[in-house]
């Protein structure tokens, strides 16, 4: 019997290697995907700390395939803290983005209506500069995978690197931003909050009103990274990669 798609991308992940798209057999569409996902999280054990979302900006989108963004869950043990040293990522085709990650200060249980971005702003405890390494458990990488697999594979998250949060966020425009990512000191793309659906509050509000939609709420506490606004950057072992925020700070990490 053909193991189901969740253990053999659970233990692919687990065993740093990758899989080829023919043994997960066919993915009908985002429904199953995200159930693969599921199945994902109850066999690791792990309650999600937060949430990934990615595809947020239209050059990401295209290169993928997609025509909006998708989510996935942050497990516990693949989050860091600032400066780690993480370990298994270079045979996923691993990349760096920078992103703003946003804590929740209250619960945001599903509702018949959609929430605002006020509401959804109103609920944001602190913005916090982050760090994904994307890639993929599936032989060739992310860019020409199916999406239905990429989503099915936890988002494509490898790790996820969390900086000091900034509890006075407002006194900032998140879209307006600048952020700056470097590989070994040499910086490799910048961005704005803008390239992430207009957005970081925008982009919440969005997946806020996505989870609402299909019965799901988040909790006070949670954490959701918005989506990169540098794009995906190539990484290979030994790479030491930091993101520059200004004055909201900064986040790093090696790969070792």
């Amino acid at each position: 019997m053909r193991p189901l798609p969740s253990r053999l991308l659970w233990d692919a992940r687990l065993a740093g290697q990758t899989l080829e798209a023919a043994d997960l057999g066919p993915i009908t569409d985002q429904t199953a995907a995200y159930a693969i996902q599921d199945d994902i999280t109850a066999l690791s054990h792990s309650v999600p700390l937060g949430w990934k979302l990615g595809a947020t900006s239209t050059a990401s989108q295209s290169a993928l395939g997609l025509e909006g963004p998708f989510y996935g869950p942050l497990l516990a043990p693949f989050c860091h803290a600032n400066g780690a040293q993480i370990s298994g990522a270079g045979s996923f085709s691993p990349g760096a983005e920078g992103e703003f990650a946003l804590i929740l200060d209250v619960d945001l249980p599903t509702r018949a209506h959609t929430y605002s971005e006020q509401e959804v702003s109103d609920a944001v405890a602190a913005v916090c500069p982050a760090l994904e390494i994307a890639g993929s458990r599936l032989s060739g990488g992310i860019v020409g995978a199916d999406p239905r697999h990429l989503i099915a594979d936890g988002a494509a998250n490898v790790a996820f690197v969390r900086g000091t949060p900034v509890a006075d966020w407002r006194r900032f425009d998140l879209a307006a931003h600048r952020v700056a990512l470097s590989i070994n000191g040499d910086e490799k793309a910048t961005g704005t909050g803008a390239l992430v659906l207009g957005g970081p509050i925008t982009a919440l509000t969005w997946f806020v009103n996505i989870l609402s939609n299909k019965g799901c709420g988040l909790a006070a506490g949670e954490i959701v990274t918005t989506g990169t606004c540098t794009g995906f950057i190539p990484l290979k072992q030994g790479d030491s990669v930091h993101v520059d925020f200004g004055d909201l700070g900064s986040v790093g990490a090696t790969l070792a």
